[in-house]
């Protein structure tokens, strides 16, 4: 078992991807409780993994680590944030990797480098021991080789009462969503569709009658996750003025800039995107099918500047804010 930088284990000392972190903060005195289930299941830790700082990145880079690379498509990136879990597991270095999904940093590592991976419901395992970035939207995941290990980690971390053992009956596919990714990904999920479809009882279409939502929820999500960002980490930030790449220093000083008046916006918007879901996702027997990232991954050292960064950035959120807008 590999482990992001963020899960705190009695005795040691986290970076969360910043050398100012390891510096400021005290030896953990107690382990996070999903990584304590998983070593008391008998799990055996192999060390901690790469993460951008702070977890506040979705592209796998860290000005003071570096990146790591793609096991399954060398010279490109993992993804991230949860980047050095996703190598782990690719290169087969550990057999499972904890990680932290707040605005997709499992999804798309895994989606990068061909792993199953996991972004669980907000507050279904516990973040305690956890470092947070935003922990409103903040979620354990991790990621496995094979749907079978990932599911027994599923059995040890999340309470069996909360887990469904009804049969998914019903599938949801929203065009509109879809079309968000790169046209190579429709294609391919185009095909993945028409064969799921015959797994199950009965297959609907549904559109989205406001096709402007789709193109506001990077903004919600941004806004709203920057706000969580400053109420957690605004005092330290200031305090020890830590060292950040480019990009994540330009959404820092955003996030440390959101008034309460800019926040009204994005809730309205999120509450607008819930009833969305609520009527096409009513029980747990119906699942709605969507591409987890807009991309396939992205090369290294391709020089981008962080206008370029923000945008592709932009672009992905929108997608990935779909599972995140829950209230």
């Amino acid at each position: 078992m590999a482990v992001k930088d963020v899960f705190q284990l009695k005795g040691e000392k986290n970076t969360a991807g910043s050398p100012q972190w390891f510096c400021t903060h005290p030896v953990a005195t107690k382990t996070a409780h999903s990584l304590s289930r998983l070593l008391q299941a008998g799990a055996t830790f192999i060390g901690f993994t790469h993460l951008d700082e702070l977890a506040y990145s979705m592209q796998g880079n860290n000005m003071h680590y570096g990146a790591a690379d793609n096991p399954r498509l060398p010279g490109y990136f993992c993804g991230g944030s949860s980047m050095g879990s996703a190598a782990a597991v690719a290169s087969g270095l550990a057999n499972i990797a904890l990680g932290t999904d707040t605005g997709g940093s499992v999804r798309v590592p895994a989606s990068y480098c061909g792993l199953f991976g996991i972004r669980t419901s907000h507050a279904l395992i516990s973040l305690e021991g956890v470092i947070g970035l935003a922990p409103c939207f903040d979620t354990v995941g991790w990621f496995s080789q094979n749907a079978s290990l990932l599911f027994d980690v599923v059995k040890l971390l999340i309470p069996k009462q909360d887990r469904t053992t009804r049969e998914i009956t019903q599938l949801i596919i929203c065009p509109e969503i879809n079309q968000l990714a790169d046209k190579p990904i429709q294609a391919i999920l185009n095909q993945y569709i028409t064969t799921l479809r015959s797994q199950f009882k009965m297959d609907t279409i549904v559109h989205l009658p406001d096709q402007q939502i789709l193109h506001e929820l990077s903004d919600v999500f941004r806004i709203l996750q920057g706000r969580a960002i400053a109420n957690e980490h605004g005092v330290w930030i200031k305090k020890y003025r830590p060292i950040f790449s480019a990009d994540i220093a330009e959404r820092i000083s955003m996030a440390l800039s959101i008034t309460d008046m800019e926040v009204s916006w994005p809730r309205q918007k999120q509450r607008y995107w819930y009833q969305y879901m609520a009527n096409w996702l009513p029980d747990r027997e119906t699942v709605l099918v969507i591409p987890t990232s807009v991309s396939t991954a992205l090369k290294k050292n391709t020089h981008l500047s962080t206008r370029a960064l923000s945008l592709s950035r932009q672009r992905l959120l929108g997608l990935t804010a779909i599972a995140r807008l829950e209230l």
